[in-house]
């Protein structure tokens, strides 16, 4: 099973790749001032991590995506918001078993129990976050990346959009916004774990947007307030593997045509 997790943010466009018999992962800063997760009109630039990879949308729009989640997607909503609003919690219950037992996260990499130690640190330091609500429209525009993705058949067909601003404001109003992109992990533990550990990028951009924290721009924490989900094939990554989860702060809900 190839397996890979990237993280957009815009704000800061990070990806990862979680790791797999076919895995690689990069990441990309940027944002207000450097390296963080988030998004905001007229940040600065950033430090990238491993070459990440900007693809072109083809600023399709449809506006008759649903805005309803799935099962599965509202599963990877509440594990989200597991994460936010208990996080010593979530560490007892998903983090620690990591530690002695097999799972995909631990087969393919040398370096995953290290980063699960940090992330542990991180998050029973942490204070709980109020749980990100549903936002309709980012489902409409992270699933607009699903469908234009999803229909590639090469492993290198994944990657950032170079339009991610104007895909996700064609769908909603937003101060600030980032995006997370999940590839090969078919259950919303599953995903979420893989996206909260972000082993293998630098800057751990995945986690920040989950935890809605940017450690090099602290000025932008607890700005995401809505997050929206969409899953869906992958030609190559396989049926129902693709992950796209879009996040904002200062969310509504414009007319749309």
């Amino acid at each position: 099973m190839k397996r890979i997790i990237k993280i957009c943010t815009v704000i800061a466009a990070a990806a990862v790749i979680g790791l797999g018999t076919a895995s690689c992962k990069h990441g990309h800063g940027g944002g207000g001032g450097g390296g963080g997760p988030v998004y905001t009109p007229g940040g600065g630039g950033g430090g990238g991590d491993i070459s990440p990879k900007f693809i072109s949308s083809d600023a399709t729009t449809d506006y008759t995506i649903p805005t309803t989640p799935t099962a599965l997607e509202q599963e990877v909503l509440n594990e989200m918001n597991l994460a936010r609003t208990n996080p010593s919690g979530y560490v007892t219950s998903r983090l620690e078993p990591l530690k002695t037992t097999s799972s995909i996260h631990t087969q393919y990499s040398t370096t995953f129990l290290t980063v699960l130690d940090e992330c542990i640190a991180e998050m029973n330091a942490m204070s709980a976050l109020p749980a990100l609500q549903w936002g309709g429209r980012l489902r409409m525009s992270a699933m607009e990346w699903v469908n234009i993705q999803g229909a590639g058949t090469e492993r290198e067909d994944h990657g950032h959009d170079k339009n991610l601003q104007a895909r996700v404001s064609k769908y909603c109003n937003w101060t600030s916004m980032g995006e997370n992109l999940s590839y090969g992990y078919l259950t919303a533990q599953d995903i979420v774990i893989a996206l909260i550990v972000d082993d293998g990028v630098a800057d751990r951009g995945h986690r920040y947007n989950i935890l809605d924290y940017a450690p090099k721009n602290k000025t932008m924490a607890g700005t995401f307030t809505h997050a929206g989900v969409a899953i869906g094939d992958h030609g190559y990554y396989g049926t129902m593997a693709m992950c796209a989860i879009n996040y904002a702060g200062g969310y509504s809900e414009p007319s749309l045509p």
